[in-house]
């Protein structure tokens, strides 16, 4: 996986990455975390612009690899995978690899990783989807009692996808990473309302001649794929 990215990487034009321009990317990409149907090509002419290729491949069954950031030449690759498609999972493993870059250290992300540097992009990722101040604010004012209402202001609030939020609460409120994979909280009646985003992959049985379909619901964005 990581030496498709390389590939794609190698044979994309692109200039000398600047830090600098690259960190302005960054805060443009995280205005888009709501833009859920153009956002990819958006930000990813813009970390071009700063010397970055963004790749992001399909996963593969039974691979460990969450992303990687390789320096090819004057410029960098940064790859992610669609394994979690969920808008924070998605995002925090974004934000971990441009941690990487920001930090100065390259490498494959693997999900056992542990160690200072992982520490360090695990911080940045958080601390740049959320405001930690606005964000400890946040939960003292709900007092422990979250609501899809309550979830969906504060993140409209920071300009930020409602699933970021929600999964930053998953460690503190149990339980609700669970309820999201069985129902939709942004859905007045509790269940998800699924269109196509005319999106396919190679089905597993019969390729091409049977893609899968992607399906997005309507109201938090979540992802699912029709086999």
């Amino acid at each position: 996986m990581v030496q498709i990215a390389t590939n794609r990487a190698v044979s994309t034009a692109a200039p000398k990455f600047d830090k600098r321009r690259f960190e302005d990317a960054i805060d443009f990409a995280l205005t888009q975390t709501t833009n859920h149907e153009v956002f990819y090509p958006l930000i990813k002419d813009r970390f071009l612009e700063a010397g970055v290729v963004l790749v992001v491949l399909p996963n593969l069954s039974g691979s460990k690899t969450n992303g990687a950031t390789k320096r090819i030449g004057k410029s960098v690759m940064l790859m992610v995978n669609d394994r979690r498609l969920y808008a924070d999972s998605f995002w925090f493993t974004l934000l971990h690899e441009v941690g990487h870059v920001i930090n100065g250290d390259y490498g494959i992300s693997f999900e056992s990783d542990a160690g200072d540097a992982e520490q360090k992009a695990d911080e940045y990722a958080a601390n740049k989807l959320i405001d930690p101040q606005l964000y400890e604010d946040y939960v003292h004012r709900s007092k422990g009692h979250f609501t899809a209402t309550s979830i969906t202001a504060f993140a409209k609030s920071i300009d930020r996808d409602p699933g970021i939020v929600l999964g930053r609460l998953d460690a503190l409120a149990g339980g609700l990473k669970k309820a999201r994979k069985k129902e939709c909280l942004m859905s007045p009646t509790g269940k998800h309302v699924w269109e196509d985003t005319g999106r396919t992959r190679p089905g597993e049985v019969w390729g091409n001649v049977w893609p899968d379909k992607e399906i997005r619901c309507i109201h938090c964005g979540k992802p699912d794929w029709r086999v």
